[in-house]
């Protein structure tokens, strides 16, 4: 209790401390590392949508096969469509990859699809959706504006709970 001429000054800092509290666990590992798990099931969901509708992130369809792509298809024995799928690995490293969280009380970090470099085989995939080899880009990874807002929103309202 603090004096000044005259006498006490009484204070009640009990909502202040209720919101240091909420804010301390809205910012603790456990918190955190649920939030990520979270933003990770709405890429998988993202990533599924986006080969299904042979989209990119932004929406955009993906270019159409070359004739020559759907021949080479129908001598492997794989169906012409759809695009992005001829083995079904590219959309199963994004689709059903695990969260890939770390953390503890000070840090917490999350990949998609996963941390590290992919496999060889997957890398020359991802070329090839990336139009890096040939023909166009086909994109199977990035973020449109309507994913930045979830993020952002879903960790602020993870962060500030009932009173952000």
């Amino acid at each position: 209790m603090a004096r000044i001429r005259g006498g006490p000054i009484q204070a009640d800092f009990s909502d202040v401390n209720n919101h240091l509290i909420t804010l301390r666990e809205g910012l603790s590992a456990r918190t955190m590392i649920s939030a990520m798990n979270t933003i990770h099931q709405h890429f998988q969901r993202r990533s599924k949508e986006m080969f299904s509708g042979e989209v990119d992130p932004q929406g955009t369809p993906w270019a159409p096969l070359a004739p020559a792509t759907l021949s080479f298809r129908r001598s492997l024995g794989f169906p012409e469509a759809p695009i992005n799928t001829r083995t079904g690995k590219m959309r199963d490293y994004f689709v059903n990859a695990a969260p890939d969280v770390i953390g503890d009380g000070a840090f917490v970090s999350y990949a998609f699809p996963r941390r590290g470099a992919p496999p060889n085989d997957m890398i020359l995939r991802l070329k090839q959706a990336g139009g890096e080899l040939k023909g166009p880009a086909r994109p199977v990874v990035g973020m449109s504006e309507g994913d930045a807002a979830f993020v952002i929103g879903f960790m602020y309202r993870s962060i500030m709970g009932e009173f952000g």
